[in-house]
């Protein structure tokens, strides 16, 4: 009695660990692990930086504050799990704030814009981010009838003190050249220089609150 018992132990034995194997098998052959799932929402957070390039052309020559303003996305932007929330070529939107010339060459012109939208995928969001950068170019407007003015009244006073100092008719011609480079110079001095944002300008923004939209609106990479 005790061998038969023996053998039942062992065949029992045998038979869990028969089965044991084929647990094993299963799970490393058929039973492969699931993938993650992809979330519901991506975010990026904020401080994240986006470089746009802008598709309109503002001049403080020309526009005025409340003006529209567009830029473009440079680059995908992704979170910090390598996922595009933002593609490239999305379109921001936003305007103008604040706008003027600068009255002298040194002096302090005034361009400020403010983004607030963008699209992409048939879809618009709100963006709440301050900007950083404005790749913003200096245009002298040249010489204006004002101007023509100074400049003519300069060549006058010039020509007189060549008649004056010379005492002949090329004295007065080179008073006259004289009066009127200094007459040039003092409208340069005063003239306005533009502030422009041309096509294709950099525009950098730091978001200032999160941005998030649902994964499904936002392409695969």
């Amino acid at each position: 009695m005790r061998r038969i018992g023996n053998r039942i132990v062992v065949a029992a034995a045998l038979a869990l660990m028969a089965c044991g194997g084929d647990d094993t098998q299963t799970s490393s052959a058929g039973g492969s692990t699931p993938e993650p799932r992809r979330p519901a929402v991506v975010k990026l957070s904020p401080g994240t930086r986006l470089e746009l390039q802008s598709e309109t052309s503002i001049s403080s020559r020309r526009q005025r504050v409340g003006a529209p303003v567009s830029a473009t996305s440079v680059a995908a932007t992704v979170n910090g799990n390598g996922t595009t929330v933002i593609p490239a070529g999305a379109r921001f939107t936003g305007r103008v704030t604040s706008i003027a010339p600068s009255e002298t060459p040194n002096g302090q012109g005034q361009f400020a814009i403010e983004i607030n939208e963008v699209a992409f995928n048939g879809h618009s969001y709100p963006v709440v981010a301050e900007v950083t950068h404005l790749g913003t170019q200096r245009v002298g407007r040249g010489i204006t009838t004002g101007d023509a003015g100074k400049v003519g009244a300069g060549a006058v006073i010039g020509a007189v003190a060549g008649r004056v100092i010379g005492g002949n008719t090329r004295g007065a011609v080179i008073g006259g050249a004289a009066g009127a480079a200094a007459g040039g110079v003092y409208a340069n001095r005063t003239r306005d220089i533009d502030i422009r944002l041309p096509v294709g300008g950099l525009i950098t923004i730091a978001l200032l609150r999160p941005f998030e939209v649902r994964a499904s609106e936002v392409s695969s990479n």
